[in-house]
């Protein structure tokens, strides 16, 4: 639901082009932003009064939309505000566009909605003579791993008999 309705937003409008009130006038009176009356008007007089109606359904914009949509704003020199009304479309909508378009090219603005869709992807074949190849090398590290690991321990008790055998030498008499 809009936060102001139709009827709220066409007499606005209609009391700006009758003349009565500035856009400052309006908004202090209705304890509004400026800029919304600004935008408002905007709207009105490029698409007509329908163009303040809420939307029901959001619009989806494909990627070449909204590269129109940049080219026309970037072409023509107009504000987010104005191209905004020009294609009845927000102008953070577009803001958003432009700030992506600048971090990230043209990409960026395709749309990514949705799981991504499932590619079959086939697993490379392994040669046969190379799968024996890789096994025989697994084989040959788990052996190495498993010397190195007896190494460790035969070390580590050699180490622990000769400080034994000290310990025993200093506690002995003379």
């Amino acid at each position: 639901m809009s936060k102001y309705t139709l009827e709220f937003k066409m007499k606005i409008v209609n009391e700006y082009l009758e003349g009565n009130y500035s856009y400052k006038d309006l908004a202090s009176m209705n304890g509004l932003n400026h800029s919304i009356i600004v935008r408002w008007v905007q709207r009105a007089k490029i698409n007509g009064m329908s163009a303040l109606a809420s939307k029901k359904a959001k619009r989806s914009f494909s990627g070449q939309d909204k590269v129109n949509i940049l080219d026309y704003m970037l072409t023509n020199g107009l504000s987010f505000n104005e191209t905004g009304a020009h294609f009845d479309v927000e102008p953070s909508l577009i803001y958003q566009w432009k700030r992506k378009f600048d971090e990230h090219g043209i990409d960026a603005l395709q749309a990514k909605r949705g799981r991504p869709s499932k590619q079959m992807i086939k697993k490379k074949a392994i040669p046969k003579n190379k799968l024996d190849a890789l096994k025989q090398e697994n084989l040959e590290l788990k052996q190495q791993l498993q010397t190195a690991k007896m190494e460790l321990a035969v070390s580590k008790k050699l180490e622990a008999l000769a400080i034994k055998k000290r310990r025993r030498k200093n506690n002995l008499p003379k």
